[in-house]
């Protein structure tokens, strides 16, 4: 006791008084779960999967494929995972899944619920030796170039370098 007053809470409130919250976890199966809703609309990647119109991919990577044998992994699938790689700074197929699994708005970007496997890290890696460089770049700058005309987002082009384009976002001043 200092100074008259009781320092224990217990003493203060009685035994009965919990002050301190605990959160209880119970795992348990969802019924009813969308991930489009938990997705917010300015989210990067949901833009970009109702900007872009991806359906080019097909005719794009068709030229690989045999037309005999077990179904591919979706062209439009694999071309988004290397681009969300790129742009979550993934260099490793394997971490690429795994990160892709955790995040709701890349599973809603790549056309996956939640209770879906994607595709096993090994699938990506053979499919990404299929196509030589060049392949990827195009279609990287066939996807920026719509974002660019469809976002309505405004972009300056900054500097051209060996052939490379930077670009900057601004803001309407």
């Amino acid at each position: 006791m200092q100074n008259g007053y009781s320092t224990d809470l217990a003493s203060c409130y009685g035994s009965r008084i919990e002050v301190q919250g605990k959160k209880q976890y119970l795992d348990k199966e969802v019924s009813h779960f969308g991930v489009s809703e938990r997705v917010p609309a300015h989210n990067l990647y949901r833009r970009l999967a109702e900007v872009v119109d991806w359906t080019f991919l097909y005719d794009e990577t068709r030229a690989p494929y045999s037309h005999t044998g077990q179904p591919s992994l979706d062209p439009v699938v694999f071309f988004k995972l290397v681009l969300v790689g790129r742009l979550e700074n993934l260099v490793s197929d394997r971490r690429l899944v795994e990160h892709c699994a955790l995040r709701l708005d890349i599973l809603l970007f790549l056309g996956y619920e939640v209770d879906e496997e994607l595709p096993w890290h090994s699938t990506v890696s053979r499919t990404r030796q299929f196509f030589p460089a060049a392949v990827f770049e195009r279609l990287f700058d066939h996807v920026f170039v719509r974002w660019l005309g469809e976002s309505g987002e405004n972009w300056v082009l900054i500097s051209q370098f060996h052939g490379k384009s930077l670009f900057l976002q601004t803001a309407a001043v």
